[in-house]
């Protein structure tokens, strides 16, 4: 059970990088993430073929990924726990020492993004120890996350993380909206959580809005946002079959 796996949790394709090691009593080891960082896993257990262990999440929220899957060779196969989030199924393979990669921890974004039509919006990421600390309060926030509550005027729209809008017709108001209020002067921002798969695909959608080319728009956000915009292959797909 030692060694490297490559796993992917079907909810939403997220995939995950495990290193095990263990002693004669113990296991121990690391989980790593393009979207959590790396982070030393906790209360691993071994029974036979099934393991068991917690990855304690700490940005851009605190919350503890409990994993219970089953080893049948080089395969795995088990579920997810994300707090209220649910479970969702995992599955994969061994891999060798080569596949492992250390990613950084998450960083907090406060970027300001100029479109292609020169309107400014401003990205955000939820900072939980102090998620409302601004230089400049906007004047308006448009969130995809409900975790947002700020003081000042904002609005929410429904958008599951790591996922895409139920209805995406009902998402084109809230866009143009925000481009509105920024193309009169106002400082305004959009965020969800880590501020790259929801927030990434809804710049990008904001890119098409303003000039931007839909084939090119996945392109054009991560060259002028961050390079880790729009998390999921299903994500990269949407924004391509958009039109403004």
């Amino acid at each position: 059970m030692t060694g490297v796996w490559k796993l992917v949790i079907e909810s939403g394709g997220e995939e995950l990088l495990l290193k095990l090691a263990n002693d004669v009593s113990t296991l121990s080891g690391e989980a790593s993430s393009r979207r959590m960082g790396t982070i030393g896993i906790t209360n691993a257990t071994v029974s036979g073929d099934a393991i068991s262990w917690v990855v304690p999440v700490r940005t851009p929220i605190a919350i503890d990924l409990a994993f219970s899957v089953q080893v049948d060779g080089d395969t795995i196969a088990g579920e997810s726990r994300a707090g209220n989030y649910g479970s969702s199924v995992v599955r994969g393979y061994r891999g060798t020492a080569s596949d492992w990669v250390p990613w950084p921890a998450p960083h907090i974004h406060r970027s300001a993004v100029c479109l292609p039509d020169g309107t400014e919006i401003i990205a955000v990421s939820y900072d939980e120890n102090d998620p409302y600390r601004r230089d400049r309060s906007p004047d308006f926030g448009l969130y995809l996350d409900r975790r947002w509550v700020p003081p000042w005027s904002h609005a929410h729209l429904e958008w599951p993380d790591l996922g895409l809008p139920v209805e995406p017709e009902t998402i084109v108001p809230g866009l143009h909206d925000l481009l509105h209020r920024a193309r009169r002067g106002q400082c305004v921002e959009i965020g969800c959580l880590g501020a790259h798969g929801r927030t990434g695909t809804a710049l990008a959608w904001l890119a098409i809005l303003t000039g931007e080319p839909s084939e090119s728009a996945v392109s054009w956000v991560r060259a002028n946002y961050c390079p880790l915009a729009v998390e999921t292959q299903e994500q990269e797909v949407f924004v391509a079959q958009l039109h403004p």
